[in-house]
């Protein structure tokens, strides 16, 4: 019994070490979506029923720029 409780807190502490980790080393970045004149994304992977498609996107509706900064 005394090897779970060892084992478990084991992997409680791994968890909690990496999740601090990755909190500390990732950046939120913020973007004004009224600066953004277009968005193009080239190359962009799609996997649908007929299986993996590649196309692209270029848009510069502002509806939809909004959309996608706040995605």
């Amino acid at each position: 019994m005394k090897k779970l409780i060892f084992f478990f807190t084991l992997i409680l502490v791994h968890i909690t070490v990496r999740y601090i980790n990755i909190m500390n080393t990732t950046t939120r970045i913020t973007v004004d979506p009224s600066k953004v004149e277009s968005i193009s994304v080239v190359g962009m992977c799609v996997l649908g029923i007929d299986g993996i498609s590649e196309s692209s996107l270029y848009t510069e509706d502002k509806d939809k720029i909004i959309k996608v900064v706040e995605f």
